[in-house]
């Protein structure tokens, strides 16, 4: 099913509405970084022709409902690696074309090969690398050619900075730079990284984020620090750390919420 038929099943058999004001789409372990909805519906990917996610930590669902009045979203991205499919990669962000979106608030756990951050820091994404030898828009009709200089929202960002010092947390913006994955980086990826001017790394958020820019979706993502360079690393360390710092970005989220 393509995202006009999913969105037009979710209607008729949840009742959602035609339009969402903000999306959000967390990285490993981070569902608790989005506020409580009121008036929620949770729909699971099981229930709906969506595939379920492969990966530990993603759970699959959608959540719609309300924050301070704004309606919103919260849906389950695809990695590449998962399945092979790109078109997988883009079918969220289709969805949220076809509910009218305006804005998606990502995050991404994270390698951060800066000394200047540490395991645990939550950071502001100014800019990507896309490292994966590929692009998810290659072979979508109609053929665009997006323009990626402001693909991490300034306004968007500076927004967040404001709510993040009124929570006591200097929100340092990076560059990140997206591996296909599924396996982590070699030494040599890091030291061709740091080469190239990034600061952190992952297997998602440069994928997303053009697709979100080719919805015409202006985006948000933060980064959190799951792990340094030279740390033996385990997806069960991602998802404990992130647990850890979910609450920090829930506060940051839900102030910029109220400005939006």
């Amino acid at each position: 099913m393509n995202a006009k038929q999913i969105v037009e099943f979710l209607k008729a058999n949840y009742k959602i509405q035609d339009k969402f004001d903000i999306a959000f789409i967390m990285g490993s372990g981070l569902d608790d970084a989005v506020p409580n909805f009121e008036e929620e519906i949770v729909v699971d990917y099981k229930d709906t022709p969506l595939p379920k996610s492969k990966v530990p930590g993603f759970k699959g669902f959608f959540k719609f409902g309300k924050i301070n009045n704004k309606l919103c979203i919260k849906l389950t991205r695809y990695h590449y690696y998962e399945s092979g499919d790109i078109s997988l990669v883009r079918l969220p962000y289709e969805i949220l074309k076809e509910l009218n979106v305006n804005i998606v608030i990502m995050a991404t756990s994270c390698i951060s090969i800066n000394k200047k951050y540490k395991t645990g820091d939550l950071l502001l994404i100014k800019d990507h690398i896309n490292l994966t030898g590929y692009n998810p828009l290659i072979a979508v009709e109609p053929l665009d050619f997006i323009d990626m200089n402001n693909a991490y929202d300034n306004n968007l960002r500076n927004l967040a900075k404001i709510s993040g010092m009124n929570n006591k947390i200097k929100l340092k913006e990076v560059v990140h730079l997206q591996l296909s994955g599924p396996t982590y980086e070699t030494p040599a990826e890091i030291k061709m990284a740091k080469k190239l001017g990034a600061d952190t790394i992952s297997m998602s958020t440069a994928f997303d984020t053009i697709c979100a820019r080719k919805m015409k979706i202006k985006v948000l993502a933060f980064a959190f620090v799951s792990n340094m360079i030279g740390e033996n690393v385990s997806h069960d360390d991602v998802l404990k750390m992130a647990q850890l710092n979910s609450k920090n970005l829930n506060n940051i989220i839900s102030q910029m919420i109220l400005r939006i």
